[in-house]
């Protein structure tokens, strides 16, 4: 069972809607959240491209290799652009050994010159996701973040898989959610229902995902039934924001009864005034 609700939680929640009201989420943030959540396995497969081609140019770590003539060289920091964001990694460096000069990574060169996502294939492995079949959104992964395919293992892929599952089943006893937004995204032809949460600490984070046709009170309530078997109480206030489906109300206050406090979101209630 999760966290027990008592004054101060309530007043917590309370005390965020008042403050914040629905400008806690904005309107890119489901989206960018859904980037955010998948950029570390990004950074994974990032860094077996650079340590396949340093293996392919020295050779296999701890092995002698006669008639090589370059050799790993320790690592520098450096950083790619991820869906236009900035993100640091520790580069492998490799020197040839006759005249001592650095020897470029060509991976690195095609990573780090140019932002490299395609955001119509990351639609297609978020579909990927919904559905949980993780082994085709890890097929995607290579080409949704601008890599060649035959340059990720099938160990990689299969470690990924695995992360993916954790990451996206893991237990929410932990996290100190004190607002969550239950929005419908559409992926190509399908519609997606997202629930995104909101931390003590403003830190916003993707709960679930669900493939669905309607943003209907089933498909929702189905989702959030979910989140609390993975541990989110339902004995703790917090601010539910909606974008004024009645079906998404509906599955909130079944599932959360009183201790939804519902609020439309601003960005949608001004789309349709």
């Amino acid at each position: 069972m999760g966290k027990v609700a008592g004054k101060g939680t309530e007043d917590k929640s309370t005390g965020l809607r008042d403050k914040l009201g629905a400008d806690i989420f904005g309107l890119g943030d489901v989206s960018i959240a859904m980037i955010q959540q998948l950029i570390p396995l990004g950074l994974m497969m990032f860094r077996e491209v650079l340590n396949e081609e340093v293996e392919r140019l020295t050779g296999e770590r701890y092995v002698r290799g006669d008639g090589i003539d370059l050799s790993r060289w320790g690592s520098n920091p450096g950083s790619i652009t991820l869906a236009g964001q900035r993100l640091k990694i520790q580069v492998p460096r490799v020197r040839n050994k006759r005249d001592r000069k650095e020897v470029k990574l060509e991976s690195y060169q095609a990573l780090s010159g140019r932002d490299t996502f395609d955001e119509t294939v990351f639609k297609q492995m978020i579909h990927g996701v919904s559905t949980r079949d993780y082994k085709k959104a890890v097929d995607l992964m290579p080409e949704a973040f601008g890599v060649s395919k035959s340059a990720v293992s099938e160990g990689f892929k299969r470690e990924s898989v695995k992360k993916l599952k954790e990451l996206l089943e893991r237990d929410l006893k932990e996290d100190d959610i004190v607002a969550f937004l239950v929005d419908g995204k559409y992926l190509e032809d399908t519609q997606i229902l997202v629930v995104l949460g909101v931390l003590s600490d403003g830190t916003k984070k993707v709960l679930g995902f669900s493939e669905t046709n309607t943003e209907n009170t089933v498909a929702c309530k189905e989702l959030l039934k979910d989140l609390v078997r993975r541990g989110m109480s339902t004995d703790v206030p917090r601010l539910a924001v909606v974008d004024g489906a009645k079906g998404l109300n509906a599955a909130i206050k079944e599932v959360f009864g009183n201790n939804a406090i519902i609020q439309r979101c601003q960005n949608t209630a001004m789309s349709v005034a």
